[in-house]
């Protein structure tokens, strides 16, 4: 009887690890190899990240974009979601750039990812803490890494169809249409 219990407590353990073993490796297949949904990439805590490059991009500026409004309300400790957007975003753009840049400019990418990585946690540690002072030159370095990695790319790989797009000042861009807040021309749709 106990040599039988045995035997059943070890196939237990035994299917127990082969289950947990698939549940990790799905996750890691998801992130790595592309598990697509509805046109975006399950990562992780089921963030969704567009299909392509250009939408990774238009994404992390948007939720920039919706970092700042959380900032300027005060509401620090919404920000926590917003900046693990930013990041689990920004962690898929050297996959999803093989093919754009050169040897030496995804070495750049994937350095200026890291320090995307340490700015989003540090600045999601202020915003728990609530110390407003230490978030504004976190997201100052934060904005110069973007403003780098978005240099590492020809303007247009960047620009997803249906973006709207200053006709002069081709760093900005929009999700809805409206004027360039750096020069005022009104934008124009990329086709």
């Amino acid at each position: 009887m106990a040599s039988e219990i045995r035997k059943i407590a070890g196939l237990c353990l035994l299917v127990s690890a082969l289950f947990l073993d698939s549940a990790a490796k799905t996750e890691a297949e998801s992130y790595e190899e592309g598990s697509f949904l509805k046109g975006h990439q399950k990562v992780s805590k089921g963030v969704p990240i567009p299909k392509g490059l250009p939408g990774v991009w238009a994404d992390i500026h948007e939720m920039r974009r919706k970092l700042d409004e959380v900032l300027e309300d005060g509401k620090l400790t919404s920000a926590h979601n917003i900046l693990f957007g930013i990041r689990d975003h920004a962690r898929v753009m050297p996959k999803k750039s093989s093919r754009l840049l050169s040897g030496a400019k995804l070495d750049i990418l994937k350095e200026q990812i890291k320090k995307i990585v340490d700015l989003t946690g540090m600045l999601d540690e202020a915003c728990e803490e609530g110390n407003a002072r230490a978030v504004t030159p976190l997201v100052q370095e934060l904005d110069g890494v973007l403003e780098e990695i978005g240099g590492l790319y020809p303007v247009e790989a960047l620009i997803a169809e249906g973006t709207y797009v200053c006709p002069w000042e081709s760093e900005v861009r929009s999700a809805i249409p409206g004027k360039c807040p750096k020069c005022g021309a009104d934008f124009v749709v990329r086709k």
